[in-house]
């Protein structure tokens, strides 16, 4: 009888452990990987925020979460709250380097509630050469009890680039391999 117990708790402790360290997602894709947009001047894209991958048992039934931008070259235009229905959502609040997305439920039942869905939209316009990066800063999440639920953020990366200028990049060995064969032929041979 002791075994049994003690097979049971072993299972128990196991099993908590395993739903514990399950995290919930934060991210520009529905995908655990950060986003990277590549723009010309005068272009707009349009970047979509969520929460994905949310455990069976986890119930989503709030959400502060801090958004940090950093770089000029690609600028805020707009920002909206596009969370679902069941919360109650506070505008967006953006300035030039953050934005804050706020919402909570009172709901009694989530059971219906997605494995994961978006929390925002928002649109930025290239204005200069360079990268701007977005970044979760500070995220809270809850359950309906006010306990907290783990959670992990990915960022976006917008590349501004002009198209005159053609895009260096690294010629391939092939490329390379008779010039260094010639090189060290020419070393052997002169002496350096």
């Amino acid at each position: 009888m002791k075994r049994v117990f003690l097979k049971v708790c072993t299972i128990t402790a196991l099993m908590l452990n395993l739903t514990l360290a399950h995290a919930a997602f934060l991210s520009f894709t529905e995908s655990e990987t950060d986003s990277i947009t590549t723009l010309e001047v005068g272009e707009t894209v349009s970047l979509s925020f969520g929460i994905f991958d949310l455990a069976d048992t986890e119930d989503l039934a709030g959400y502060n979460i801090n958004l940090a931008i950093s770089g000029a070259s690609a600028l805020l235009n707009s920002a909206i709250s596009i969370a679902p229905s069941i919360f109650d959502s506070s505008p967006v609040t953006d300035t030039s380097n953050a934005i804050n997305l706020l919402g909570f439920s009172f709901a009694f039942d989530f059971s219906n509630q997605a494995d994961g869905f978006l929390l925002g939209e928002f649109v930025f316009t290239a204005a200069s050469l360079g990268s701007t990066t977005i970044s979760v800063s500070d995220a809270e999440l809850s359950d309906p009890f006010g306990f907290s639920l783990a959670s992990s953020g990915y960022s976006a990366t917008i590349n501004v680039i002009d198209p005159s200028i053609p895009q260096v990049s690294a010629p391939p060995i092939a490329v390379l391999a008779p010039f260094l064969a010639l090189a060290l032929i020419c070393r052997e041979r002169f002496g350096s």
